[in-house]
């Protein structure tokens, strides 16, 4: 059922990884020194495929003593998203199948090595698998890796409707005086041999992936950074980022940056969603109740807002909250604008007993409909909080591990509803920076 093959591919550097050990390991010197990272090196099959398990181990001489035993734990498909969020926290389960992949026994040399899963001699029809592969050694666990095995079948139910959102919100780079701010918008930009920034990144996938459907949030404030900050590298040649290694350029990338969002909201290619004009917290505002010449403070970030927004090639009447929330007074300020919210957050459905009630169970189809006191009605999606929670907190910074969880995240929100039309919005958090490898293995 399990065939392995020896790979010749020798790895330049190793990502951290992030060793998930179950009770009954070995001593903490032990758990420090071997690891194990295993991959499906594909992010779904279809029922009866041919699969490969792509594994990398790290087995110091000083536990090469006696044999090393390496295992494949396969356990029961997720039904629910709430099984896939346990089996991450490490809540113990029982496997349903467990297969010895390889014994390694001393002395023998040992390199990266694909296995091959025959789907169907394991009885694995469609379902979302969470995997173990497991080092242990006299019984003890040294080592183990969790991932997910993914079966679709492409004919059972509709896709799901996926829009990736990105929140593309930095702290100016310098303060009301001039003085040195935060350089995070340079670092973003940078195109520096040593270490390529965010944006860079982003803007060069987006660019050769145009038809994955992508939003991005960016406030006008943090363009016009963007403008100034592309200028003054032209200007100057090269920002160096403060703090940063030596040689590792700063805002050289910013002009590039620019050039490429200004072509793809122009385009269309992707979506630009209005925000409030410096990303200010309208409910913050509207409860303030601040005034300049008769007019509230919130109208004016409001409609100078979607005015820039419009400007660099935003489309339609849709509107972001910074914190995705959306009160009834905000509601109301954006009724009164023609404007309705595009992405609110898991908070703003609970608000209400009808929202709760449409929580409950498997996750709820989208676009959702708000009504408030004055029976205004208005229509938003809600992110998917799953995800955002994930992206948010997890320590995991291998790009595999990652695209895998996101896919075993949307394969059963699909499979729980089948038949339904139904849609999800992944919003990355704003303190989550991806690896320019995150970027091109999720598109």
């Amino acid at each position: 059922m399990i065939r392995r093959i020896t790979t010749v591919m020798i790895l330049v550097a190793l990502l951290p990884l992030l060793l998930f050990s179950l009770p009954g390991g070995g001593g903490a010197e032990a758990q420090e020194e071997v690891s194990v990272s295993a991959s499906m090196n594909a992010y779904y099959y279809s029922p009866g495929a041919q699969a490969y398990l792509d594994v990398d181990l790290e087995l110091p001489d000083e536990v090469r003593d006696t044999t090393i035993r390496l295992d494949l734990l396969v356990y029961s498909s997720a039904s629910t998203r709430s099984y896939l969020a346990s089996f991450r926290e490490g809540v113990s389960r029982s496997p349903s199948i467990r297969q010895s992949l390889e014994l390694i026994y001393p002395g023998e040399e040992w390199t990266d090595k694909l296995y091959e899963l025959d789907l169907s001699r394991l009885g694995l029809s469609a379902g979302v698998y969470p995997i173990e592969t497991r080092v242990t050694k006299g019984g003890e666990t040294l080592a183990s890796d969790l991932n997910y095995l993914v079966i679709v079948n492409p004919e059972a139910g509709y896709p799901l409707n996926l829009t990736l959102l990105w929140m593309l919100d930095f702290l100016p780079a310098t303060d009301a005086q001039g003085n040195d701010l935060d350089a995070g918008l340079a670092a973003a930009c940078s195109s520096g041999p040593s270490e390529t920034g965010f944006l860079y990144a982003l803007t060069g996938v987006l660019e050769r992936f145009p038809k994955v459907h992508t939003s991005i949030v960016l406030p006008f404030t943090t363009y016009k950074d963007l403008e100034v900050l592309a200028e003054t590298a032209k200007e100057e040649g090269e920002t160096e980022v403060e703090g940063e290694e030596e040689g590792i350029v700063g805002g050289d990338g910013a002009a590039e940056v620019k050039k490429s969002l200004d072509d793809m909201l122009q385009s269309g290619q992707v979506d630009l969603v209005p925000t409030s004009f410096a990303l200010a917290d309208l409910d913050l505002l509207i409860s303030l109740g601040w005034q300049i010449d008769g007019v509230s403070d919130a109208d004016r970030q409001l409609e100078l807002g979607m005015q820039r927004a419009e400007a660099m090639g935003a489309d339609g009447r849709g509107f972001i909250s910074p914190l995705f929330h959306l009160s009834d007074p905000m509601l109301q300020l954006l009724h009164g604008n023609e404007m309705e919210p595009s992405v609110v957050d898991q908070e703003t459905v609970q608000y209400s007993e009808t929202g709760q009630a449409l929580l409950e169970g498997t996750t709820l189809s989208q676009p959702i409909n708000f009504i408030n006191q004055d029976y205004l009605l208005l229509k938003a999606f809600m992110r998917d909080e799953n995800l955002y929670d994930y992206l948010e907190n997890t320590t995991q910074r291998d790009a595999a591990h990652m695209v895998q969880t996101i896919f075993a995240e949307l394969a059963v929100l699909q499979r729980e509803r089948p038949y339904d039309i139904r849609s999800s919005v992944i919003s990355f958090p704003s303190n989550f920076v991806p690896s320019q490898e995150f970027l091109q293995e999720l598109y």
